[in-house]
């Protein structure tokens, strides 16, 4: 499998750049458990990078360039260390180590290839997409395994794995265009991975408010919500909420540092109401403090002192994309 030369060569006579800008379109909002479902592309993304040509042009030449880099050095890949892993087998993701450059490496690659093969209609730039997600899953020889490790017995922070949404969102966006056979290959891989995240749910208690709690409601969220497993994301969903109880002040302002662990309960918040559970408005047993209104505070604080703030941009475009939905009656605050 993961034959990759027909990815897109099905509808490259007939797809319109209409219908090339509707496949980027968010899923609805109830998860599915036939197709793989958007973590975090939303419409507004869809409008933000089609109506910008400078990113296009700039994500194309990226994409092109990437041609040539896989030419001369080849795919990014697990096994690539710079010293042997202390689990054994180089295949294991050893956590703050160089296979995190690697991770990141493969995923901003796999995005910005998938994204200019569905807008620019580049069957080449998803053939490529693929065979870099063979030769970092799927390959014997050089494929990561689909499990955590913790060499000494230690549950680390999670934080290299933080933005393996976007490498979900770029297999969501392309997966139409894949052959049955590659779409079912990460399935299964992060089916059998996400059953060893579930493993080790005991190590991130909710009491742990730091990057270790959060970092995980995130990975395990993520690969629920594309795999459309709601059951996984509501029960996950409830271990934000009690987390948000030593996260939130009574004042609504929040004693965590702001960037990261703030963005990374927003995007927990957003992930929970594909299976509707407010976490945005959820008000704290002890002051009625909420995540929004944190957010909110932040900001006005910023501003009020004239300061840039700490806020992740994301996390403020899913604080007034929340806020909307709220004044427009689509959801209950």
């Amino acid at each position: 499998f993961f034959r990759t030369t027909t990815m897109v060569e099905q509808a490259a006579s007939t797809t319109t750049v209409d219908e090339q800008s509707k496949e980027l379109q968010s899923s609805k909002p109830e998860l599915s458990s036939l197709r793989l479902n958007f973590v975090l592309w939303n419409d507004d993304m869809t409008k933000d990078l089609t109506s910008n040509s400078k990113e296009v042009a700039e994500l194309m030449r990226r994409a092109e360039w990437l041609v040539g880099k896989f030419q001369r050095s080849g795919f990014a890949h697990i096994t690539r260390k710079a010293s042997p892993s202390p689990t054994g087998n180089d295949n294991d993701f050893i956590h703050n180590s160089t296979d995190a450059d690697e991770l990141h490496t493969m995923i901003n690659d796999v995005w910005t290839l998938a994204t200019m093969a569905i807008v620019n209609n580049r069957a080449d730039f998803g053939t490529l997409a693929l065979e870099q997600l063979h030769a970092f899953f799927i390959d014997q020889d050089t494929g990561m395994n689909p499990r955590l490790t913790f060499p000494g017995g230690n549950a680390t922070d999670l934080v290299d794995l933080y933005d393996m949404h976007r490498l979900l969102d770029a297999v969501a966006l392309m997966q139409d265009k894949m052959p049955a056979g590659a779409v079912r290959a990460m399935k299964d891989w992060f089916g059998e991975y996400l059953s060893k995240v579930d493993e080790i749910k005991s190590h991130y208690h909710p009491s742990n408010t730091g990057l270790a709690g959060v970092g995980y409601d995130v990975l395990r969220m993520s690969i629920a919500t594309w795999m459309g497993k709601s059951d996984i994301v509501k029960e996950q969903a409830a271990d934000v909420q009690l987390r948000l109880e030593q996260a939130i002040k009574a004042d609504g302002k929040t004693p965590l540092p702001v960037g990261l662990q703030m963005d990374a309960l927003a995007v927990a918040a957003e992930l929970a109401m594909r299976v509707g559970t407010n976490l945005w408005g959820h008000k704290t047993q002890v002051g009625g403090g909420s995540l929004i209104n944190a957010v909110q505070a932040l900001v006005t604080d910023a501003n009020s002192k004239k300061q840039a703030c700490e806020l992740y941009d994301r996390t403020i475009k899913l604080a007034v994309r929340y806020a909307a939905k709220v004044e427009s009656g689509e959801i209950d605050a």
